[in-house]
């Protein structure tokens, strides 16, 4: 699989968790024991992340894909 950008594991592959309008310059995991309720954390300088709006900071649930 070819990602650009910002990646995550779902528990049985990689996929795309979106496309910044700028830089990521940290990120964070919440795991919890149901990977479906688990989260990828990014900061940086960045005001969208897969056109939704995010503010140098937003969170990718893996349940919601979103």
């Amino acid at each position: 699989m070819t990602v650009s950008n910002l990646a995550a594991w779902n528990g049985t592959g990689w996929f795309a968790a979106g496309n910044p309008n700028g830089v990521v310059r940290t990120l964070a995991t919440r795991v919890t024991t149901n990977i479906a309720s688990s989260s990828l954390f990014a900061g940086g300088s960045f005001t969208s992340i897969g056109g939704t709006a995010a503010t140098n900071f937003a969170r990718y649930n893996t349940a919601t894909n979103v």
